[in-house]
């Protein structure tokens, strides 16, 4: 028997199929970060690539990953040479403050490297990356089978898309203004090397981004964790007293196996957040030290505070986010920890109750998980007051430079006058 649908029913249907498709709905870990680590791929930055539902690793994506950077340094030399080698902007060099040409300089080295080392710790690591989200994915599935929860992974795919959106578009714009106010000679070069300065940049702050991305989905799962570990919850969803004591052990499990998620996103990411905090800490110094010590004895609009909050936008907001993030999801894993503690209280006829409880507390003592970067250095909300103390002392460094140029200046050219006049004389 063939059942007919009316016209308005099928044009309802087709409504909600083309809702569906502009609003896309991923089922799983890797379809909601298949378009980010997609742009981490493009970028060199991690060595795998989506592809139905999976990551892949093979010989062309690890090729294309070691062989993109090499280009882009090297067309980015090419272009410095060929920049420098131009009488005109020679000239122009010559007539630049040499502490603020001297910064900019800095900036481009620390750029070059910090892509150099990421790019290289990210390839070493490209399997125990994967092998991240096959975790996150295996837990999940565990989760979804068990207890029928549903992870709802196009929200913070949504909010991840639009946060990137507007800092790459952020970032875009900060560029080509540059561009814009530099007027460079040959503007067609200028370009390339702004696309080769675009693409080693992209790579690490995408790789950042990433890393507070598994932050935030730990954060998630954490605080979906305590719903299931509440009392309530499994009287009412397992009335049968071994069948909960048997949830109740997974639900353990699961969440000492997202707790050990930690420390292998620290293995991952380490070098990563490392390099990324000193090239970020050389950028926000050098835009800071224009706004605020090269200007000095100079008239600055209010479109130049523009120019240079567009260039802070990005690394402000991974100094100023991604710390709260990893706190944020350290936190809710501890409270998940304490309703594991109170189990004997709650379910006193458990037999494995206590087991569990001193089990815990055990583990708990004898691994101390954080978020960490280089150094052993934790990385949650005190270490945005740390960085925080070292931008603004480093600007000061900058600017003490900058009035001792200024004071030599002006002795040079009251000495000139004085001896204009001693010679009138």
């Amino acid at each position: 028997m063939v059942l007919l649908r009316s016209p308005a029913a099928e044009h309802s249907v087709r409504i909600s199929m083309s809702w569906r498709r502009l609003f896309y709905q991923p089922e799983s870990t890797y379809e909601a970060n298949g378009l980010f680590t997609a742009i981490q791929f493009i970028t060199c930055c991690n060595g795998f690539i989506y592809r139905r539902g999976h990551f892949i690793v093979n010989f062309w994506t690890k090729l294309y990953t070691m062989l993109m950077p090499f280009i882009t340094i090297l067309s980015l030399g090419l272009g410095i040479q060929q920049l420098i080698n131009d009488p005109v902007e020679s000239a122009r060099f010559e007539e630049t403050d040499q502490l603020w040409l001297a910064v900019c300089v800095l900036e481009m080295i620390m750029a070059t490297v910090a892509y150099v080392l990421i790019v290289y710790s990210m390839v070493k690591h490209t399997r125990d990356h994967v092998e991240l989200y096959d975790r996150i994915s295996a837990l999940d599935r565990l989760l979804l089978r068990d207890f029928g929860v549903n992870l709802k992974y196009h929200k913070l795919m949504r909010k991840n898309l639009i946060e990137y959106v507007i800092l790459s578009i952020v970032y875009c714009v900060a560029l080509c203004w540059t561009l814009f106010m530099v007027k460079p000679n040959k503007m067609a070069h200028a370009c390339g090397m702004a696309y080769a300065y675009l693409a080693m940049t992209a790579g690490p702050h995408c790789s950042s981004y990433l890393q507070v991305n598994f932050a935030a989905m730990l954060r998630i799962r954490f605080r979906l964790l305590q719903k299931l570990l509440d009392e309530k919850f499994l009287l009412a969803k397992f009335p049968q007293s071994g069948l909960r004591e048997v949830r109740l052990l997974k639900l353990v499990d699961v969440v000492r196996a997202f707790h050990e998620l930690i420390d292998a996103i620290n293995d991952v990411y380490r070098v990563t957040l490392t390099v990324g905090l000193a090239h970020d800490f050389t950028l926000v110094t050098i835009i800071l030290y224009m706004l605020f010590g090269h200007s000095m004895g100079e008239a600055v609009d209010g479109v130049f505070f523009a120019f240079g909050g567009m260039w802070l936008a990005v690394p402000l907001h991974k100094f100023l986010t991604a710390p709260v993030y990893c706190n944020r999801a350290i936190e809710e894993g501890k409270r998940c920890l304490r309703l594991i503690e109170k189990i004997d209280i709650c379910f006193p006829n458990f037999k494995s109750a206590k087991r569990i409880v001193t089990a815990t507390m055990h583990w708990r003592l004898e691994n101390k998980i954080q978020f960490t970067c280089g150094f052993n250095m934790i990385y949650n909300k005190t270490i945005i007051t740390t960085i925080t103390a070292v931008v603004f002392n480093y600007l000061l460094i900058l600017i003490q430079f900058r009035m001792t140029q200024l004071m030599g200046k002006q002795i040079e050219e009251q000495k000139n006058i004085l001896q204009d006049w001693i010679g009138d004389l």
